[in-house]
């Protein structure tokens, strides 16, 4: 087994590359910090995880991962950041996490579900709904809606595109990581 515990930064993210769709699990080799600053997954579990993806027959994007200060909501703006960073996606997180785990000297991984595509614009209206750790301000978004009674469509149109995002990351992380362990044992 590793030495120091793999750490992983599993979500969703935007798709920045338009041949890049919803439900694709992108599984980036360097992270792009919101300053710049650039990360790079651990190149060993990161060849695992490709070799493991491709046995299982699990569809994914590859390149780098663009760290955001805030959703990017419109396709224009999704265009200049891949115009900008050449990144495929965009999150809020991960190079936060990778940071981290460069300074605890642990090795990483990325592992994220596209909810929305190149082509998708998120509503200005439920851009504050959820906070930085990730909960829905239930009150905020029960006065969007009755303030903004067409923007539930779409709400539930992007929660529905979430949880595809989400559960195409577990599935692709469970199968994907029994390969992976099993590969390692074999190694021994």
């Amino acid at each position: 087994m590793l030495g120091r515990p793999l750490v992983v930064s599993a979500g969703v993210c935007g798709a920045l590359d338009p041949k890049v769709e919803r439900g694709t699990v992108v599984l980036p080799e360097t992270v792009i910090g919101t300053r710049g600053e650039r990360y790079a997954v651990s190149p060993v579990q990161h060849r695992r995880y490709v070799e493991g993806f491709e046995r299982c027959g699990i569809p994914f994007a590859e390149g780098t991962l663009a760290t955001a200060m805030e959703i990017v909501a419109s396709p224009d703006a999704k265009a200049a950041l891949r115009e900008a960073t050449g990144a495929v996606a965009v999150d809020m997180e991960s190079s936060v996490i990778l940071r981290a785990a460069s300074q605890a000297a642990c090795p990483a991984l990325v592992l994220r579900g596209v909810s929305d595509d190149a082509r998708d614009s998120l509503p200005a209206e439920l851009l504050g709904l959820v906070t930085p750790d990730g909960r829905m301000l239930k009150g905020r978004a029960a006065m969007i809606i009755l303030r903004h009674p067409a923007v539930l469509p779409r709400a539930l149109m992007l929660q529905r595109a979430t949880q595809l995002a989400l559960a195409a990351v577990a599935k692709a992380f469970q199968s994907t990581t029994r390969f992976v362990l099993a590969a390692e044992d074999d190694l021994r």
